[in-house]
């Protein structure tokens, strides 16, 4: 784990302080992750401890509730608070009970919130409904100006913040090694319930971190508009092809990469390119399997995968005559 001397002594993990994690990076790991956190704050000379969703944006924590809520009326008051969020990965079983444990991954951050003013919160509410549902704030009703007047929404920064982790496996004492007793770890994850929905934090059943967008940096290709006479049946072509998931309104579909952002949409009122102008290329795994898949939904082999570098590179047709090349590693 990370130890930095400059950690301020009420940061520093205590017991067990090999656990200690001070890295931002890793801490915005475990915040991002996390589904809801915990606030713990003072109210009316009482300590309180509530549940309340959460989303990091840079250096900021958001947290979330209703206008009427203690906690955010005692914060936006001056008091301090202190927000928690856990991930637990798994039970140690030891083959004593004084050794069992579990590994989890912890982050704490503790400061002043401030309220967040009406120009920031539609913003802010934007990063609380993707960090639940990545992609959903595009695919659901905005908020009205008498929905933004009932919720309150706090800004934490992330200035004091620390982590604590726990991984690895059973640490037993050597005199109860021959017990006949089983021990090690069950690993533990958040499932989630089959749905027509297809929520992007699921992989295989497993509720994970929001994925990151295929291209998300200055200069990157972060949209498309792919023309489309037929919406439906393109957008299937291109879903069977390199995976992309479709939201919102069938007729013009918008489609995300997987990882819950929304990268572009169909559209019919735009006509499909000659041979030359503009050609967007697709980064694949296999452009074997691709050219396969391809061909099975309706496509065609524009020019046959050759090599450019260390690239492998092919050009493909979708059904209606848009021009797409592919790309993978030789």
């Amino acid at each position: 784990m990370s130890r930095r001397p400059d950690v301020p002594d009420h940061l520093r993990v205590r017991r067990k302080a090999e656990r200690g994690v001070y890295d931002r990076e890793a801490i915005d790991a475990i915040l991002d992750e996390a589904l809801y956190c915990h606030v713990g704050f003072v109210a009316d000379g009482r300590p309180l401890v509530i549940p309340t969703l959460h989303a990091r944006v840079g250096d900021r924590l958001y947290l979330h509730g209703a206008s009427a809520n203690r906690m955010l009326r005692a914060a936006a008051a001056g008091a301090p608070v202190c927000v928690t969020a856990t991930l637990l990965d798994g039970l140690v079983l030891a083959k004593s009970v004084f050794h069992h444990s579990v590994n989890y991954r912890s982050a704490v951050v503790i400061g002043i919130a401030t309220a967040v003013e009406e120009g920031e919160k539609s913003e802010a509410l934007r990063a609380f409904t993707n960090h639940v549902a990545p992609g959903r704030w595009e695919e659901a009703r905005q908020p009205t100006e008498s929905e933004l007047l009932q919720t309150s929404i706090l800004s934490l920064p992330l200035d004091e913040a620390s982590a604590k982790v726990r991984e690895g496996s059973v640490s037993d004492d050597p005199e109860d090694a021959e017990l006949d007793v089983w021990a090690g770890v069950v690993p533990i994850h958040l499932a989630a319930e089959e749905s027509d929905y297809p929520w992007a934090r699921v992989r295989d059943g497993r509720i994970g971190a929001p994925g990151k967008p295929s291209v998300f940096r200055p200069g990157g290709v972060s949209y498309l508009r792919i023309p489309a006479p037929d919406p439906p049946r393109l957008a299937a072509f291109y879903e069977t092809v390199f995976g992309w998931r479709l939201r919102g309104d069938p007729g013009r579909p918008s489609f995300d990469d997987g990882s819950g952002h929304v990268i572009g949409h169909f559209v019919p009122d735009v006509p499909v390119a000659g041979e030359g102008g503009f050609r967007p290329y697709v980064y694949v795994a296999s452009v074997d399997a691709t050219i396969a898949a391809a061909l099975a939904a309706g496509g065609e082999v524009e020019t046959e995968p050759y090599p450019e570098g260390d690239l492998t590179v092919a050009v493909l047709r979708d059904p209606v005559g848009n021009v797409v090349g592919v790309w993978q590693k030789a």
